[in-house]
């Protein structure tokens, strides 16, 4: 089990709960990130700001642009953006790049591949026929 790690900074990337504005690189603690940039790799974590990373995490992401890569996520806010990851998205733009599974609701949700449900005025499916890739309020998509 390891210790939770507080930060609060303009910039906040890292383990070390001492060094609020200088840059660390941690692994596997538990944090919380409040500032204008937070990013964060191997966590289990808490970010609110303006832009939000998170890689290799599980996380819940509120704030103006929320990123994760090969992550289990929550994201609020109005531009989230997932590669590889599986989790929830609810903002005015919903991206999910290679392999989503879970669910998107937002004016525009986008989603490349995997198992997903999106809710939106425009639904965007990546890899399906052309007329099946766009549609209105509602999409899916199951991977085979």
């Amino acid at each position: 089990m390891g210790k939770m790690i507080f930060q609060v900074g303009i910039l906040n990337k890292g383990r070390e709960p001492e060094n609020i504005s200088k840059i660390n690189i941690s692994q596997n603690p538990r944090q919380f990130q409040a500032g204008v940039v937070n990013q964060t790799r191997y966590s289990r974590n808490f970010q609110a700001g303006v832009c939000n990373e998170s890689v290799y995490s599980s996380s819940l992401q509120i704030g103006t642009s929320n990123e994760a890569i090969n992550s289990r996520v929550l994201q609020i806010g109005p531009l989230n953006m997932t590669y590889d990851s599986k989790g929830r998205q609810a903002g005015f733009l919903d991206e999910a790049e290679g392999n989503f599974e879970g669910v998107q609701l937002g004016i525009v949700c986008y989603a490349e591949r995997g198992s997903y449900k999106q809710f939106g005025l425009v639904t965007i499916r990546g890899e399906s026929p052309w007329y099946k890739r766009f549609s209105p309020l509602f999409g899916f998509r199951r991977s085979s």
